[in-house]
């Protein structure tokens, strides 16, 4: 049966390595503020927003939401962040996501100040990243390592399959992952197609699901031994569920996260590490 982590565990530990170097900025004169911009209501985007609330408050970093109407044209949205940009009473940003479809993320992201920028996907700091430059790092590819530093995995020529490859998890968990040595196969949606994602799977050492798909891999794919983290969330007749076969793959792994309860936790306290680090750049 597999060592099941939970990502309250990870969090308990980061939160205090956090308040001590927030008393440090406090000590200064300096105190971290974070603006979430969220531009119409999504379900997914309001439990987040509540986890960064619930984290932010616990570690005295002043939180705030900017909310826009779903209508908003791209010109309001861009002289917006223009203005944020230019405030200096906010350190760091996030913009929500997903976006309403009139809207592309791309190009707002790449209009905010990479200064400022809490999730790490500023094409400049995405660049940086891939250069093992100290950046922000997207706070889910971010949660991902900190949960694989805690369970002690020696990546190191480890074999890793990702299963999905988005822009603020898949990608830049795969430059992470490439930084510290292990080799990487990122699958996505033609994998599956092919027919080919069991494959990949049953051959990692390490199996990071990322796709959005509940259950959609199967705990019988998983090798003996394997560590399995999911990062999926996934909503179904009330009930969240993630990528992976859970009670199947605890069966095989040595070691598993759960949904909710695992990789979840960690993300939020990554996203206020990234913003300490912003401010603690700046002072």
């Amino acid at each position: 049966m597999s060592r099941i982590i939970y990502g309250k565990d990870i969090r308990v530990q980061k939160i205090a390595a956090l308040r001590e170097r927030i008393a440090r900025l406090q000590e200064a004169g300096k105190m971290p503020s974070l603006l979430s911009v969220q531009v119409g209501r999504d379900d997914n985007s309001r439990v987040y927003l509540d986890a960064q609330k619930r984290v932010a408050e616990q570690l005295g970093i002043r939180y705030s939401v900017r909310f826009f109407e779903a209508a908003i044209s791209a010109e309001t949205l861009v002289y917006n962040i223009h203005k944020i940009n230019d405030d200096p009473e906010v350190d760091a940003v996030i913009i929500q996501t997903p976006l309403p479809a009139h809207l592309r993320y791309h190009e707002m992201i790449r209009l905010l100040d990479p200064a400022k920028d809490a999730e790490g996907t500023h094409p400049f700091n995405l660049g940086r990243l891939a250069l093992k430059v100290d950046v922000p790092a997207p706070p889910t590819a971010r949660a991902v390592m900190d949960i694989l530093d805690f369970i002690q995995c020696d990546l190191y020529g480890k074999k890793v399959t990702l299963v999905g490859s988005s822009d603020i998890v898949g990608k830049p968990l795969a430059m992470l992952l490439l930084n510290r040595m292990a080799t990487v196969s990122v699958t996505h949606v033609a994998t599956y197609e092919k027919g080919q994602l069991p494959e990949y799977v049953a051959a990692a050492d390490v199996v990071i699901v990322a796709a959005g798909k509940s259950g959609l891999v199967k705990g019988e794919w998983i090798k003996e031994g394997a560590v399995v983290i999911d990062v999926g969330i996934n909503y179904a007749d009330g009930a969240i569920t993630g990528d992976v076969e859970f009670a199947a793959a605890s069966k095989r792994a040595s070691v598993i996260t759960p949904v909710p309860g695992g990789v979840g936790p960690v993300t939020a306290v990554a996203l206020m590490e990234n913003v300490v680090s912003i401010v603690e750049h700046s002072v």
